[in-house]
């Protein structure tokens, strides 16, 4: 994410010039007798990590664990993504969303791995996930929507329903020839308001965008 991103650009630049930020950090409040013991730091660094990782742990959970309202919202979502590229929705082609969305996170899975907590209230949460390998389903529907288009049927077709049926039919058979999974990873901003930390609603809607893009 760009917050992400450039935190720790900014990180990087200030430790490559010898600075240590959580040092410096921990000197001042020492300095001005707001901190008689480093442990107390690592205590408050520690329990803001566990809850920027559980915010985001929350914030993910209704995709591993889907019921049939998030199924269909899910559905909606993706089929209002699709209809945005094809100028058309799934139903028009034969293909149901909800089959589709359920097809898609089936065997979604992830791992909430490291906090990266700042001073300032803002931060970012690491996340590994296992997710329906996006890229070889599009890339598989997209070279038999080629191979249809270089055939004598698709030559001779002047019927726009049976056009979208062919290609219901080229979607439904890349979902079959694409069943396995791949490894992702997320970093989803969190921000601090009022004791509690919170996901970046901006940042979770752009990492979901860029898992699911097809």
């Amino acid at each position: 994410s760009v917050l992400g991103c450039a935190t720790l650009a900014i990180i990087d630049e200030y430790e490559a010039s010898g600075g240590d930020i959580v040092t410096d950090i921990q000197n001042d409040l020492e300095a001005s007798g707001a901190l008689d013991d480093s442990d107390s730091l690592d205590a408050d660094t520690a329990e803001a990590e566990a809850a920027a990782m559980e915010a985001v742990d929350e914030a993910l959970s209704v995709l591993r664990d889907v019921n049939d309202a998030d199924i269909q919202e899910l559905a909606a979502a993706f089929d209002e993504g699709f209809a945005e590229g094809a100028g058309f929705g799934m139903a028009e082609m034969g293909v149901d969303p909800v089959m589709f969305a359920e097809w898609l996170i089936g065997d979604l899975d992830y791992t909430v791995e490291e906090a990266y907590i700042f001073d300032d209230g803002t931060g970012w949460v690491d996340v590994t996930v296992t997710v329906r390998d996006v890229s070889a389903f599009s890339t598989t529907f997209d070279d038999e929507v080629d191979a249809f288009m270089e055939t004598e049927e698709y030559q001779n077709m002047t019927d726009e329903a049976a056009l979208k049926a062919k290609l219901g039919e080229l979607l439904l058979s890349a979902m079959d020839k694409t069943m396995g999974t791949t490894e992702d990873y997320l970093m989803i901003d969190v921000v601090e308001k009022d004791g509690t930390w919170e996901v970046d609603p901006d940042s979770l809607e752009s990492e979901m965008e860029y898992l699911f893009a097809f």
